[in-house]
C-alpha cells in the first residue's frame, strides 16, 4: 500500500496545477513525436541500403546479359557460318557424285563398245555381261 500511496501523492504534486498537466502533455507528445522520428530514420536508412544494393545487383545483371548476349551472338555466328560450309560441301558432294556418275556411264559405254566388237561367241557373252551390269547399276 505505501508504494500506491506514494505513487498518488507524486502524480497529485506534479499535476497540481493545469500549467503542470499541460506541461507533461506537452512532454509526452514530444517524446512520441522524437520515437517516431527515431524509427522512421532507421527505416529510411535501411531502405537506402536495400535500394543500393538492388542498384549494384541490376548494374552486375545488365553486365551478366551484355557478356551473355555477345556470346550467344558469337555461338549464332558461329553455327551460321558452320551451316553455309556443311551446304557447301553437300553441294561439292553432290557435284562430285554427279562428275562421277557421269564418268562411270562414259566409261561404261565405252566398255560396252569394246566388249561389243570382240569376234566369236564371247561377243554375245559380253553382251549378256554388259546389259546384266548396266541394269545392276541403273535400277
Amino acid at each position: 500500500m505505501l508504494i500506491l500511496e506514494a505513487i498518488g501523492t507524486a502524480t497529485k504534486a506534479v499535476f497540481a496545477t493545469p500549467e503542470r498537466i499541460f506541461f507533461a502533455a506537452v512532454l509526452v507528445v514530444l517524446a512520441l513525436a522524437g520515437g517516431s522520428v527515431w524509427v522512421y530514420r532507421g527505416e529510411r536508412d535501411s531502405a537506402r541500403a536495400e535500394l543500393v544494393k538492388a542498384r549494384a545487383d541490376l548494374a552486375k545483371a545488365k553486365s551478366d546479359n551484355q557478356a551473355l548476349a555477345a556470346s550467344v551472338s558469337t555461338q549464332n555466328a558461329a553455327v551460321a557460318g558452320l551451316e553455309a560450309q556443311a551446304k557447301i560441301r553437300q553441294y561439292q558432294a553432290a557435284k562430285a557424285d554427279a562428275e562421277a556418275q557421269a564418268t562411270q556411264s562414259k566409261y561404261t559405254l565405252l566398255a560396252g563398245k569394246i566388249q561389243a566388237q570382240a569376234p566369236g561367241a564371247n561377243q554375245c557373252a559380253s553382251l549378256h555381261g554388259l546389259r546384266q551390269t548396266f541394269v545392276k547399276e541403273r535400277p
